[in-house]
C-alpha cells in the first residue's frame, strides 16, 4: 500500500515507510536521513546543520558552500511567489 501511495523522499524518490527516519525542510518536502546529503562532498546533514539550498532544491553545507567563491546573480520569484537564486559556479551540480 504504501509503495504506491506514499510520500516519496525528494531524495531517491523511493517510497517512505512509517518506520523509515526522515527530514522535512520548509514546505514540507522530505528525505530519508540518509538521503539528505550536500550535494559536493555528500556528507549527511543533521537537524539544525547550517545548508545552502540550491534553485534545484538541492543543498550544499556551510563548508562546500564558503570553499567556493560564489556570487548571486539572480533573484527570480517563481510562481509561487518564493525567491529562488541563481548561483554561479554551482550549475553543474
Amino acid at each position: 500500500m504504501y509503495r504506491r501511495f506514499g510520500m516519496k523522499c525528494a531524495g531517491c524518490c523511493r517510497t517512505i515507510s512509517p518506520r523509515d527516519l526522515v527530514r522535512r525542510t520548509p514546505g514540507d518536502v522530505v528525505y530519508h536521513v540518509d538521503c539528505f546529503t550536500c550535494v559536493v562532498c555528500g556528507r549527511q546533514l543533521a537537524t539544525g546543520d547550517p545548508l545552502y539550498v540550491l534553485q534545484d532544491g538541492r543543498f550544499v553545507c556551510r563548508d562546500d558552500w564558503q570553499r567556493r567563491t560564489v556570487s548571486v546573480t539572480n533573484i527570480d520569484h517563481d510562481a509561487d511567489g518564493k525567491k529562488s537564486l541563481f548561483v554561479e559556479g554551482y550549475e553543474g551540480l
